[in-house]
């Protein structure tokens, strides 16, 4: 959302203006660029993560880690798909649609949820 902000610098009738404002949407579209690229590496480790636990366990972490990784899907990762709409909705199974802003807070609470099992696991071995 923020990268498709129209600059009113650009269009100013001051070349030092219009280039001020260039520089900016450049350098929104980078930082948009890198944090694109690091949800999707983060995306590509929790995949493995989750691939590994349910190759070796603990048992408990499994549902979990599986359920970080289905809302990783519905976040449209794994395609790299960036022309979403933070408003727009999202298929979340066959036949249901949610905000996408509602994903990514489920998101958020299943992180959670993986942090507080992994540390009642682990602190109890």
């Amino acid at each position: 959302m923020w990268l498709s902000m129209s600059y009113e610098d650009e269009r100013s009738s001051d070349e030092a203006v219009r280039e001020r404002g260039r520089g900016r949407r450049e350098d929104a579209e980078r930082k948009h660029e890198a944090a694109l690229d690091h949800a999707f590496e983060a995306y590509e480790r929790l995949l493995k993560a989750a691939a590994r636990l349910e190759l070796e366990g603990p048992d408990r972490l499994i549902p979990p880690a599986s359920r970080l990784a289905d809302l990783g899907d519905l976040l449209q990762l794994p395609g790299k798909c960036t022309d979403f709409d933070e408003d727009a909705m999202v298929w979340v199974t066959e036949d249901t649609q949610q905000p996408f802003t509602s994903v990514t807070s489920q998101f958020g609470d299943a992180r959670a949820a993986f942090v507080q099992a992994a540390r009642s696991y682990f602190n109890n071995i």
